[in-house]
């Protein structure tokens, strides 16, 4: 993972609409398909990535990651950290409607789960409270930097998510209070 910051661009929530009516026409009616993390937030910089989280009913996952394949998407097994809710990552690389080569995450959970509303309710929260969505901005460039001072791809995943993971922690409490 290469570990860079992009300033917020104004086109993202056009570019997940987009992606979104891709993928929604091949997928159960029942679905819900959100934009989150720092591309949902405006003003927040990140990665330059469009997050996109479908959440379905559990019997449907299998079924609904082979559709996302033959759509494109390549599936990554991994757990994102998330040992508690089997969710699982697909990832696609195209032109986006600019013409651009665009990243796309997809993380496909399910439909209601502890994982999905906390991921939502994050990004909300950070909709709501400029001044968080401020701070966090700035702690994701820091974390850009912890992670480029370090050598091995271990040592600048842990100095990414450590640098990050204090305000991660204090944007959650906050959510709690709600």
């Amino acid at each position: 993972m290469r570990y860079k910051y992009v300033p917020y661009k104004n086109i993202y929530p056009k570019l997940f609409e987009e992606e979104k009516r891709r993928i929604k026409s091949f997928l159960s009616k029942d679905c819900v398909i959100e934009h989150f993390g720092s591309t949902s937030i405006k003003g927040v910089g990140g990665k330059g990535i469009i997050d996109i989280y479908v959440s379905i009913d559990e019997s449907l996952l299998d079924q609904t990651s082979n559709v996302l394949q033959s759509l494109g998407y390549e599936r990554k097994d991994t757990n994102l950290g998330r040992a508690s809710q089997q969710r699982i990552f697909h990832q696609i690389k195209r032109p986006d409607s600019t013409g651009e080569l665009r990243k796309f995450h997809l993380h496909l959970g399910v439909l209601d789960s502890e994982d999905f509303k906390k991921s939502i309710a994050f990004r909300d929260y950070l909709r709501t409270h400029p001044e968080f969505a401020a701070e966090y901005d700035q702690i994701k460039r820091k974390s850009v930097k912890a992670a480029k001072s370090v050598k091995t791809k271990e040592e600048k995943k842990r100095a990414y998510m450590e640098t990050k993971q204090p305000m991660i922690d204090k944007i959650l409490k906050a959510v709690k209070k709600l």
